[in-house]
């Protein structure tokens, strides 16, 4: 036999065993830890590096996740959180959570909306309660309800079907709003306010989180298949001097 016959044999083990991580074992074992929004976002945010060479004291495969960003420059956090999710520990700039009214269909397990997404909403103009200030004016607002009622009008009058308003604190978080509609009932003359909560906020917020270590996990069930992949990958070496 060529003598490139043993390093060909385990450079392909190497390289099919990296693979059926990202393809079979690392998608299954996601599957168990998380909540399933994106069918194909475990797969698509994944790479291999396949094994190169002859030296097969040094050679290796490699099978990792990409650490991207998203359009406009911005850090893709569900990418590069996952080594926390991996070991343990605590993920910052959570300082929104999205709640359920902002996924698709009010459900947890969807997506947000497009159109609810933080990309999607200019932050800078989101007017925040406060009981000081109302209209760009220094008047002193007894109640929570009152300033609410302030800053939704103010949005509205400033920024039509933009206005979002990230209300009052309620113990230490706060909530995003976007406001639909600023009416006043015909009957009773009240004024109705029509909101959609988007967010909950606290600043600097950190979520700490268990490890699961599914990687770890897909890895060792692709490595108890390794010496049936090397016997196949050998076998051809053996069919290839037969030819």
């Amino acid at each position: 036999m060529h003598r490139s016959a043993l390093p060909n044999a385990i450079r392909e083990t190497l390289s099919k065993s990296a693979l059926n991580v990202k393809q079979d074992t690392m998608p299954k074992m996601a599957k168990k830890e998380f909540v399933n929004r994106q069918p194909n976002f475990f797969k698509a945010n994944s790479s291999v590096a396949f094994a190169k060479g002859y030296d097969v004291k040094s050679m290796k495969a490699t099978i990792g996740f990409i650490d991207t960003k998203l359009k406009g420059g911005k850090n893709n956090y569900a990418v590069n959180d996952l080594e926390q999710q991996e070991h343990g520990g605590a993920i910052g700039g959570r300082s929104f959570v999205p709640l359920d009214e902002a996924r698709t269909g009010k459900n947890k397990n969807k997506l947000v909306k497009k159109v609810n997404r933080l990309a999607a909403i200019d932050l800078k103009d989101v007017v925040s309660v406060s009981r000081r200030r109302s209209m760009g004016k220094a008047i002193n607002i007894k109640s929570k309800k009152q300033a609410f009622i302030r800053a939704a009008i103010m949005a509205k009058k400033l920024h039509g079907d933009n206005a979002y308003v990230l209300g009052n604190n309620k113990n230490g978080f706060r909530t995003l709003s976007r406001i639909n509609s600023v009416s006043t009932n015909r009957k009773s003359r009240n004024l109705q306010i029509d909101r959609t909560p988007l967010y909950s906020y606290r600043q600097g917020r950190a979520a700490r989180v268990q490890a699961t270590n599914f990687m770890r996990r897909a890895s060792m069930e692709t490595q108890s298949k390794m010496d049936a992949t090397f016997i196949k990958e050998a076998q051809k070496q053996f069919d290839r001097i037969r030819k």
